[in-house]
Order: structure tokens, then C-alpha cells, then sequence
């Protein structure tokens, strides 16, 4: 709730900024209806219009040859100057103008934007709330990166498959795929052949910075062997706890936890699919966490490298609580 408040207010600013400078440039233009009611309306259609936009550029995407760069640059480029001749039909239609001072006005209306997005790139994104794709499968079904869909065996639900990134599959071709699925319903692993043909996107997430890490939050957190690289997953173990799996939970000062009811389901091993048995986390081998260490684990324990095979994260190492499930809009989710 506290990224959606956020959010919020960064975009009421920004939509007040835009419609007093579309309203200001109304009226250096002289525009026959350039009142500030009129502006803020064609401040919030553009908007809007723009959400529309979006969306259409993500189904736009699909169809192009991610191979062909100047192809997809062009209607990229294309798609980007129909936008803004949109927008000026837009400012000309209800400012009543001309279209070419309606483009003038629209011009105005660009100090605010590039303002409030030097504010999101230097102060919200390092300091606030950032966005992330997610590549890898470590937290199906709570999280997912590339997959193909098919029914699962045990409850006949939706199995969840990862696959190679579209651009991977076209250089290097299938290859030997692990078609070890995870179930979004029942949360058991399974195998299955019969997949959907087409290759599924994976999940944008945002990361809250200001809020404090708890158990079973999903955090994202720089890799402890590799700091250049950050990963999400799901926090377990608290600073100063002695934890490890057992019965495929997850036990505490030897008090066995108990998940939220969303993933009570789920269940945790000492080793993967493939039988790489983890150094850390069985019942004679616990984690003995420091005062600011963490233990985090993978939802999809049969395909995850979390703290089992690498130790707990530092608390500097954390950057940021998973709020937000954003992006497909069929799988939105808010989590804090």
C-alpha cells in the first residue's frame, strides 16, 4: 500500500505540473479556449491516452523479429511520432488552436516531464522504489520468468514451465530443455510434454527501499558472491536465529513456522531436482545467522539456488521489499 500511495503522489504532481505548463503554454499561444480547467482535461486524456499506448506497445513487440534491430528501431520510432501527433490533436481539439501551436504547447509541457523524470531516475529509483524483470524460475509461481503453460497432473491447474528468453531460443535453438514445472495452484513439481507453443512473458515486479524486511516478505537483494548481480526471493531466516529445513518447513530456534496462507502449500528440501544436496539448511547443518545476516530461500525449491547452496545476505545487501506484481496485468499482485 505504501508503494501505491507513493506512486500516487508522484502522479498527481505530475499531471498538476503538465496541466500548469500546458495551460501556460495555451496562453503564450494564445489559444482561443486556453483556460486551466481545459488544460488539466487535456493534461489527464493524454494520460490516459498514453496508458492505451503502452499497453499497444507491449502487444506490438510480440509480432517483431527480435533479431531485426533497424526494423524494430524504425517502428519504434514510428510508433513514437504517431504519439505525439495524437497528442497535439489532442491540445488543438480541446484548447481550440491550431495544430501547430497546439505542437508548440505540447513542446512546453515537456519541462515538467523531464523534471519529474530526472526526480524518478535520481532520487525515486536509488532511493525510493525501483522496478525489476524477473529472468529466472528460483520464485515460481509467486514470481515467473520466461514460460510455457500446461495442465498439471496432480489438480489439473495451470503448470508453470520455464523457458529460454525468445532471443536465446532464436541463436541457439531449444537445445535439451528441464521441462520441470511448478503448479500455480497446488505448488508440486511435475514434468509434462504437452506446452502451450508459445513462450510466455515473464513478471515485472517493483521493490519498496523505505520499507523494512520480514519474514516471508519477497526481497530483492544483491547476489552476496557477486554484487552486480540481484535476484528475488523469499526471506526466512531473521538476524541472529539458528534455522534449517525440516519435513519441508522451515524451523526457527526450533519452533516450526508457519507461512501466510497464500503459500502454506509450498514445501521446502535440502537438495535440488537434479540431486545436488545444499551445504546449508538441513537439520545438522543449520544457519547460524549473524546480527545482520538473512536467510532467503526459492518458492520452487526443486530448481532454486538460494542460501541452501551459498549462505545468508547481509543486510547491505538488500535493496528493496517486492509490493508489486505489475506486469502481465493478468497476474497483477500487491503484497505490501
Amino acid at each position: 500500500m505504501t508503494t501505491l500511495v507513493l506512486f500516487a503522489s508522484i502522479l498527481a504532481i505530475s499531471l498538476l505540473l503538465q496541466a500548469v505548463f500546458l495551460w501556460l503554454g495555451a496562453r503564450w499561444t494564445k489559444a482561443a479556449k486556453g483556460t486551466f480547467l481545459r488544460a488539466l482535461a487535456a493534461t489527464i486524456l493524454i494520460f490516459v491516452v498514453s496508458i492505451l499506448f503502452l499497453v499497444a506497445s507491449g502487444w506490438l513487440r510480440a509480432p517483431l523479429n527480435p533479431g531485426d534491430l533497424p526494423f524494430a528501431f524504425a517502428t519504434w520510432i514510428a510508433f513514437l511520432l504517431f504519439q505525439i501527433f495524437v497528442f497535439c490533436l489532442i491540445i488543438e481539439w480541446i484548447m481550440r488552436t491550431s495544430f501547430w501551436r497546439a505542437a508548440i504547447v505540447w513542446l512546453v509541457t515537456l519541462i515538467p516531464s523531464v523534471s519529474m523524470l530526472a526526480f524518478v531516475f535520481l532520487v525515486v529509483r536509488p532511493y525510493m522504489v525501483e522496478a525489476f524483470v524477473i529472468p529466472t524460475f528460483s520464485m515460481a509461481p509467486a514470481l515467473i520468468g520466461w514460460h510455457k503453460s500446461a495442465t498439471c497432473p496432480h489438480c489439473g491447474q495451470t503448470l508453470l514451465i520455464p523457458m529460454p528468453p525468445p532471443e536465446e531460443m532464436l541463436m541457439n535453438g531449444p537445445g535439451e530443455l528441464n521441462l520441470l514445472g511448478i503448479c500455480s495452484h497446488c505448488f508440486q513439481a511435475s514434468s509434462s510434454e504437452d506446452q502451450s507453443s508459445e513462450t510466455l512473458t515473464p513478471d515485472r515486479i517493483i521493490a519498496n527501499k523505505l520499507l523494512s524486511p520480514r519474514r516471508w516478505d519477497i526481497i530483492v537483494f544483491r547476489f552476496p558472491r557477486n554484487p552486480s548481480i540481484k535476484y528475488a526471493m523469499r526471506l526466512v531466516g531473521l538476524p541472529g536465529e539458528e534455522v534449517f529445513i525440516k519435513d519441508g518447513a522451515v524451523w526457527a530456534n526450533g519452533v516450526r513456522l508457519s507461512p501466510p496462507e497464500s503459500i502454506a502449500d509450498l514445501r521446502y528440501s535440502t537438495e535440488l531436482e537434479s540431486g545436488a544436496a545444499a551445504i546449508m539448511g538441513s537439520e545438522d547443518e543449520p544457519w547460524i545467522l549473524k546480527k545482520d545476516e538473512y536467510c532467503v530461500l526459492g518458492d520452487f525449491s526443486d530448481r532454486s539456488s538460494d542460501s541452501r547452496f551459498w549462505g545468508p545476505v547481509p543486510r547491505s545487501n538488500i535493496e528493496g521489499v517486492v509490493t508489486i506484481r505489475y506486469w502481465p496485468i493478468s497476474r497483477w499482485y500487491t503484497w505490501r
